[in-house]
């Protein structure tokens, strides 16, 4: 494979069985980052928490601990809210500059 990065996560994907599904929602849910749109509600930002964030906790406790993984999940998904949140929190300035809005229930950008 000619992308070094696709393939080792094509190896990674294979080796530790990690669900492709949730690998495809990530993505999906990463749109979101491409565009403009607001965070319109708690709920929209935990859902894109637990598709992004807690996802990807989730896999590495996957690889790490495969046994315990089951147990960790619900861990994993409070762990991505709060890493959400914390990133948010670091980056509002940057969304700011770009007129993005991250935080849920704020409807429109600050002024420029």
């Amino acid at each position: 494979m000619a992308n070094p990065l696709a393939a080792g996560l094509i190896h990674a994907v294979d080796e530790y069985r990690l669900p492709r599904p949730a690998l495809a929602a990530m993505t999906e849910a990463r749109i979101f980052d491409l565009y403009d749109d607001p965070m319109e509600s708690r709920r929209m930002f935990e859902g894109y928490a637990g598709e992004t964030s807690s996802a990807l906790i989730q896999m590495t406790t996957l690889i790490l601990a495969p046994d315990a993984a089951p147990r960790l999940a619900d861990a994993a998904g409070h762990a991505g809210i709060a890493q959400l949140v914390a990133g948010t929190l670091l980056l509002t300035p940057l969304h700011r500059s770009r007129r993005q809005v991250y935080l849920p229930g704020t409807s429109s950008p600050p002024p420029a």
